[in-house]
Order: structure tokens, then C-alpha cells, then sequence
């Protein structure tokens, strides 16, 4: 099994105004000895969170691009032996690269490794969106096969992106899942790494916006529960918009329970309750708007 001398992360930025605290805490990083990161930000940077952190490759795009084609452009330029996928609004802690490395070279050369993320968010608007978003990667999971993880936190060795081939970039959200189900059908094992840890600190200061975010994520993630329908394990009354639209109070009541429940320590977290049923409740609604498009309509793949 080769051993991982170097690591590329690799950054989608959309004018973020966090990045700045990304890139300080990717340069805090306890690395293991003899090993060299190199970071590349791919988008734009309009208010200037780069600059102070001249080591960063920063690769401008004349147009805005969405994740997928950024991330793309990023693995393209990258050069380490493991490429860690980091989001522009995500603070890795200091030993993320480390554990990163150790389970891959602990699992082997054919496993895309997720991380853990921390919800915790500057206000309740902040920490119901990512407890909404990210339930199923809190550090209480433990170690072990996963059925899929987000872009915000991903690794894999640099030949396996290779094979797989890049992000699907007709997907505006979702290109993470898509490119996992590609790699998990030509037998990638998945795999999630409480141990590397970042959290996700949100922009979003309303019950407006997490609502928002939660129909957009639903409308989207429809794309991938149809294609990916047995990968994804989708239940029937996902796969039809009027059985989700006429589901969707008990699917959001359900979900979110199910949020506390399986999640040690959750509990701390159950003011954000009712707002998260909120955007469950608006995810179904986008799904199910997303469902009564026909097939190879805007934001499908086909």
C-alpha cells in the first residue's frame, strides 16, 4: 500500500466571506512528519479573504462556477498523493489532514473517506440548517461504512479520482452524491472518519433562509434519490412527487425524530427541534416539485 507523502486541498469558493478561516486553520494543521499540503481555492474572491495567506494557489474563474466545476478545476491542478475536499465555509480542526491520513492508509487505496462535522452554529437559524443538513456526520458517529457524505468533508487518493472521473457539473447541488454512486458502483468503498473533524459555520441568520436552503437542497437531492434509487436505498414515497407532497409532514416528523434519536448527545440541541421539522417539511416540498418535472428538465444530469 503506497504511503501518502503529500496532500492537495482543494477549495470551491464563491466569494465566501469565511474563507479567510479556512485557509488559517488548514495552515494550523499538525501534520505527520515528512508530510507537504499544498491548497488550491478555485472561483472567485471578490472581497479578498485570500490575500494574508500567500502559500494558498488561487485559481481565478472569469465566470462564477458552481462547486462541482471548481472542485474539478482544483483535482485537475492538484498534485498530492490524497486530494481533501474542503468547503470555503468549513474550519478543519488541527489534526484533520492526520486522521485523514491514517484511515486511508489504514483502509487501503480503493476507499473515499468522509469526515465528521460539528453543527454547532452562531445562532439557532445557524444550528437548525446544519443540524437539518449534516445529522447523519456528527463526531458522536462512530467509525465505519457509510452510504454517502458531503463534498464539505471528502477524501480520496488522487488516483481514485482518476478512475472515477470528475464532478458532474450539469448538477447544481448534489454532484457530491452523484460522484460517490459512480465511484460506490465501481466497488469504492465509503467510509466515515469521526476523528477528522471541521465545522460548518453557515451563513444563514433566519427562518427564511434555512427554509429556503431546505427546499433548494430537496428539489436538487431529487435528481439523485430517482438515478440512484437502489444505491440510495430511496423508499417508495420518494420516488413519486404526490405520495411525497402527500407524506411529507409525517417524512419531516420522522426524519427529524429520527435526527435525535440516533445521534448520542443530540439531546443538547433539541431547542433547534422544531425548526428543523420546518425544513424537512421544505425539503419534501422541493422534492416533490422536482419529482413532477419530466425527466431531463432543468437541474437533471440525463
Amino acid at each position: 500500500m503506497a504511503t501518502i507523502r503529500s496532500v492537495s486541498v482543494v477549495i470551491a469558493n464563491l466569494n465566501c466571506p469565511l474563507l479567510d478561516r479556512a485557509l488559517a486553520a488548514v495552515e494550523r494543521q499538525r501534520l505527520p512528519r515528512g508530510v507537504t499540503v499544498e491548497t488550491i481555492v478555485v472561483g472567485r474572491d471578490e472581497l479578498g479573504r485570500r490575500h494574508g495567506f500567500p502559500w494558498v494557489r488561487f485559481i481565478e474563474s472569469e465566470q462564477p462556477l458552481w462547486p462541482a466545476a471548481a472542485r474539478n478545476v482544483a483535482i485537475r491542478e492538484a498534485s498530492g498523493d490524497l486530494i481533501a475536499s474542503l468547503d470555503a465555509d468549513c474550519v478543519p480542526s488541527r489534526r484533520w489532514i492526520a486522521a485523514l491520513i491514517t484511515a486511508h492508509e489504514t483502509l487501503g487505496e480503493r476507499v473515499a473517506i468522509g469526515g465528521a462535522i460539528r453543527v454547532e452554529g452562531a445562532n439557532l437559524w445557524a444550528l437548525a440548517d446544519n443540524l437539518a443538513s449534516f445529522n447523519h456526520y456528527l463526531p458522536s458517529r462512530r467509525a465505519g461504512p457509510i452510504a454517502q457524505v458531503p463534498a464539505a468533508n471528502l477524501s480520496a487518493r488522487r488516483a481514485l479520482f482518476e478512475e472515477i472521473g470528475p464532478f458532474n457539473e450539469q448538477l447544481r447541488i448534489g454532484e457530491d452524491t452523484d460522484w460517490l454512486m459512480r465511484a460506490k458502483r465501481a466497488g469504492i468503498q465509503l467510509w466515515f472518519e469521526p476523528q477528522a473533524v471541521v465545522w460548518h459555520n453557515t451563513l444563514r441568520r433566519s427562518l427564511r433562509a434555512v427554509i429556503a436552503h431546505g427546499y433548494e437542497w430537496g428539489f436538487h437531492a431529487a435528481v439523485n434519490r430517482t438515478r440512484y434509487a437502489a444505491e440510495l436505498e430511496t423508499p417508495w414515497v420518494l420516488r413519486h412527487w404526490w405520495a411525497t407532497a402527500a407524506a411529507a409532514p409525517a417524512i419531516a416528523t420522522a426524519t427529524t425524530a429520527a435526527i435525535y434519536l440516533r445521534n448520542r448527545g443530540a439531546i443538547r440541541y433539541i431547542k433547534a427541534a422544531p425548526i428543523v421539522w420546518l425544513a424537512k417539511l421544505a425539503w419534501c416540498a422541493g422534492a416533490a416539485r422536482r419529482l413532477r418535472r419530466p425527466v431531463g428538465g432543468p437541474c437533471s444530469n440525463s
